[in-house]
Order: structure tokens, then sequence, then C-alpha cells
């Protein structure tokens, strides 16, 4: 590949991170108007606000998942320092990128390096390994006890771009589901907790920039 078509191929990898930054710009300001909304709701209606949350969360998660998978068809950020360094300037949440056999090859969270998604249809992790055998697949998976340990986590997940593999993206769910049980608060604590959601998914996508404008500078040196 010559010098000009690498850099026609780093550009439309570094536009495609661009958009998705955009994106999750705007989903910042959709959780905000959320938390607007749950704080005058009344108290019978903390069922639907539970599900309205649980759908941004996928939309967010997905497209940071996305975002992911973009800056991993350039072999340079195919590195797990690199990875490390993204989720911890944008506030993202745990990565685990995988093999085409479903090994985890790249995370931030070293304990789960090499880790294999299960074959076993009943555990929890076993329905994001039809990732590895579909392309521009997506899926989201309720909050759960992870296979891997005694966590309840809410995770999703993509098909990578560059080759067969697993991205997903894991948040704690231990917070969300104690607030399940505080009826009596719900609707005062969603509130609260959608708006520092926001406030972080803004961060996320500033971060996100500062990075992506590094990278350029770097790449434009080298």
């Amino acid at each position: 590949m010559s010098d000009s078509q690498k850099a026609d191929e780093l550009g439309k990898a570094i536009a495609g991170v661009e958009n998705l930054a955009n994106e999750i710009k705007q989903i910042s300001g959709d959780i905000k108007i959320l938390a607007i909304n749950s704080a005058i709701e009344a108290a019978h209606a903390t069922l639907s606000i539970q599900k309205l949350s649980e759908i941004l969360l996928d939309h967010l998660l997905v497209s940071q998942c996305w975002l992911v998978a973009e800056l991993f068809t350039i072999e340079a950020f195919r590195n797990n320092d690199y990875l490390k360094d993204l989720v911890r300037r944008t506030g993202m949440p745990n990565v685990y990128i995988t093999d085409e056999d479903g090994v985890v090859q790249y995370t931030n969270e070293d304990e789960i390096m090499g880790w294999r998604f299960p074959d076993d249809p009943k555990a929890q992790a076993f329905v994001f390994r039809e990732l590895l055998t579909r392309q521009n697949h997506v899926v989201c998976q309720k909050m759960q006890q992870r296979t891997s340990n005694t966590d309840v986590f809410k995770f999703v997940g993509v098909s990578r771009k560059d080759q067969p593999g697993i991205i997903q993206l894991g948040i704690r769910a231990t917070d969300i589901l104690r607030y399940q049980g505080e009826t009596g608060k719900v609707f005062s604590v969603i509130a609260q907790e959608i708006r520092k959601l926001s406030d972080e998914v803004a961060e996320v996508a500033k971060g996100l920039t500062n990075w992506l404008s590094d990278i350029k500078v770097l790449m434009r040196d080298s």
C-alpha cells in the first residue's frame, strides 16, 4: 500500500471516530433531557423511566463500542497501552477485545486478559460469541452477574471490523440495582444520577476529542 493510500485510510478512520464523538455529544444532551423529565414524573412512571434509562445506556455503550471498532481498523492502535490511555482519558467503561476464538487480547482490566468467552449456552457471556461469526452485529445484555466473577454488570458488544472478534464494553450495575429498591426516592435519585451520567458522557466526548487531537499530531510528526 502506498503512503498516499495509507494516509487516505487513516483519514477515513479518524473521520469515522470524529463522527462517533459527535454522536456521543448528542447522547449527552438526550440524557440531560431525560434527567429533567425524570425529576418531574410521578411515582407511577418509575418503570417507564428505568426502561428509558436502559435504552439510552445501550445507545451510549454501543456508540463507544463502534468507536473502538473503528480505531482498531488502524493497526497502530491495536495496542493495550493505547487502549488503556483511551479508557483513562475518556472515562470509558471497561473494554474487552477478543481474537477470532473469543479470547480476550486487549483490555484495560488486566485480570481478564486471556479469558475466553464460554461455549456453554447457559453462561452469561455466551450470547456474545455470535459476534464472532456475524459482521456489523450488536448484542445488548440486561444487567446480570458476569461469568468471570460475581460482579453484576451491564454489557454490550459489537463485531470487530478489522477481523473476526468481539468488542465488548461493561459497566458495573451495583448502584443501579440499589436504586431500584428505593421506590420512595427513585425519581430524585434517578434524576441526579442521570444528570451525572450526562456530565460524564460529555467528559467522554471531550476527552475523546482531545485524545484524537494528540493522535493526529503524533501521526503528522511521525
